[in-house]
């Protein structure tokens, strides 16, 4: 999601992914009109919520930390990565400037003010960052709609989960659905279900190529409480990025690598 990108990653990510190339202005006006003009709820969603799972891990409420670190005058984003940075053992600044060790100190000095978990005493007596005490003062956990709960994810891979995890429950689904129906499914990549169709004397009708798209297309919408799903597809008599979908008088051909024939 290009809203969840920061302005470095956005011009690298539009350069290598679409070959377009941004400036960074460029691309901080791109990012805002997109989370502010085209998407707004966009923002909402995109908004960090570290410190919330940090209140969460230390057993307080969010407003508590909220107060103790001065939140209210400062970016919640930008305390909430201090913050990490020192618990990870590296308190140093983006241009690799130390934070003062007044700073250093009074983070320590809340984290254990604030603790209320058992478990974390001990670490946060020691004050010696380590990534383990990170990730137990940061992680969190998230559930998709379908049920799908995923533990110890930092803040974007939150959010990515309730996008791409959800896609996975469906493609779970969709696989399953196709195995008891008697397919043989013989390969997942990435995203897309490789099933093998009896050859019908050079062409496999489209009726059967219909009904494999349509058990896949289903299964998503189950995850999607009914929100329409698209499915492309092709045969092919190998696995190709390249395969295009050939159907003639309702008979859908196999595309091969060289064949002259493909697309007449």
């Amino acid at each position: 999601m290009p809203g969840g990108l920061g302005v470095n990653s956005l011009v690298s990510y539009a350069q290598r992914t679409y070959e377009v190339e941004m400036t960074l202005e460029g691309a901080e006006i791109f990012r805002r009109r997109l989370v502010e003009d085209v998407c707004p709820e966009l923002k909402l969603f995109l908004a960090d919520t570290s410190l919330e799972a940090l209140a969460a891990n230390l057993s307080v409420a969010p407003q508590e930390v909220r107060v103790a670190f001065g939140v209210e005058n400062a970016s919640a984003s930008a305390t909430a990565g201090s913050i990490r940075k020192i618990v990870e053992g590296r308190p140093l600044k983006q241009g690799g400037t130390p934070y003062s060790e007044h700073y250093v100190e009074r983070v320590w000095n809340t984290l254990n003010e604030l603790n209320r978990s058992p478990e974390l005493d001990r670490m946060l007596s020691l004050r010696v960052g380590t990534d383990d005490l990170a990730d137990r003062l940061f992680f969190s956990s998230v559930a998709t709609i379908s049920g799908h709960i995923r533990a110890g994810v930092l803040d974007t891979a939150e959010r990515n989960t309730q996008f791409q995890g959800l896609a996975a429950d469906g493609a779970k689904v969709a696989l399953t659905n196709l195995i008891v129906e008697g397919f043989r499914v013989v390969g997942f990549v990435h995203d897309e279900i490789l099933v093998e169709l009896p050859n019908e004397g050079g062409y496999v009708s489209q009726e059967a190529v219909d009904r494999v798209v349509e058990i896949i297309r289903t299964a998503m919408e189950e995850v999607t409480c009914g929100v329409p799903v698209g499915c492309e597809h092709t045969l092919s008599t190998c696995w190709s990025k390249r395969a295009e979908l050939i159907i003639r008088d309702g008979q859908v051909h196999a595309w091969s690598p060289g064949d002259k024939n493909n697309g007449l």
